[in-house]
């Protein structure tokens, strides 16, 4: 087996097990854990394309912390491991990541924690009903925006999905209008 962890298996932990397993890189993370991770020399596993959806771990020793009951437990791979990634559904999109280290996974999900945070615009544009009938129907459509006005005398030229309707209905002189909020696509 190539993939060896010095941890007393059930099965049995041979000598060779712990002579290849990194005992005493272990970095303290809180009271009871370690931070787990690769230990760095050379190109420790990396990984490479062997094929359609097939992977290619490499050698290398690592530190894996389990739950606070199981602690952190040192592993080596001798040789390399070819991974087979599974088909995913056919009508979702796919999104594959091999997160190795959980300062990566902590940075991706900072980031997605501030670009969810982070202030957005959403444009709008009103439109004279008269001009330009529109209905429910319009909710989820592209639409193409053409403006030029005197704030823009090279005129915007832009797509923009329609995500939102509020109709005002007519008034004393004024005419029913349509208010819609786009997204940029």
């Amino acid at each position: 087996m190539t993939v060896r962890a010095a941890w007393l298996l059930p099965t049995g932990q041979t000598r060779e097990d712990t002579r290849l397993a990194p005992l005493g890189t272990m970095t303290p993370q809180y009271e009871l854990t370690s931070r787990d991770g690769v230990i760095a020399g050379g190109n420790p596993l990396a990984a490479t394309s062997v094929g359609p959806m097939q992977l290619q771990i490499g050698t290398g020793r690592a530190v894996v912390q389990g739950t606070l009951s199981q602690g952190a437990y040192p592993a080596a791979v001798t040789a390399p491991e070819t991974l087979t990634v599974a088909d995913g559904h056919a009508q979702l999109p796919r999104v594959d990541s091999a997160v190795i280290e959980k300062p990566t996974l902590d940075a991706h999900a900072r980031a997605d924690w501030d670009a969810a945070r982070a202030p957005r615009t959403i444009p709008e544009i009103a439109v004279h009903m008269g001009r330009a009938p529109l209905s429910p129907a319009v909710l989820g459509t592209t639409i193409r925006l053409r403006v030029r006005d005197l704030w823009r005398p090279d005129g915007l030229d832009e797509r923009y999905r329609v995500v939102g309707m509020a109709i005002t209905p007519p008034e004393r002189g004024r005419p029913e209008t349509a208010k819609l909020l786009l997204e940029a696509p």
